[in-house]
């Protein structure tokens, strides 16, 4: 994760707004409190997942990374 950390970094040197990254729920939680520890920018750092099955009805994932981009965006978002 901290790999993942540091290419976000390297992202918003370069001028990204923000960043959004995708993974499996079962350590989001793990994964968020890692980078609520070592982010040190004032640009959003987005995690999302999903937790319905993307080959049923109502899957979540879509939604989910849309509504992630738009946070990371988002002029306010801190």
């Amino acid at each position: 994760m901290l790999e993942v950390v540091d290419a976000a970094s390297r992202a918003v040197s370069d001028g990204a707004a923000g960043v959004v990254v995708t993974q499996g729920t079962d350590t989001l939680e793990e994964t968020a409190f890692l980078v609520d520890l070592v982010w040190r920018y004032e640009a959003p750092f987005v995690l999302t997942g999903a937790m319905r099955n993307p080959t049923l009805a109502g899957a979540d994932g879509p939604a989910n990374v849309l509504a992630a981009a738009r946070v990371a965006a988002a002029p306010l978002s801190p």
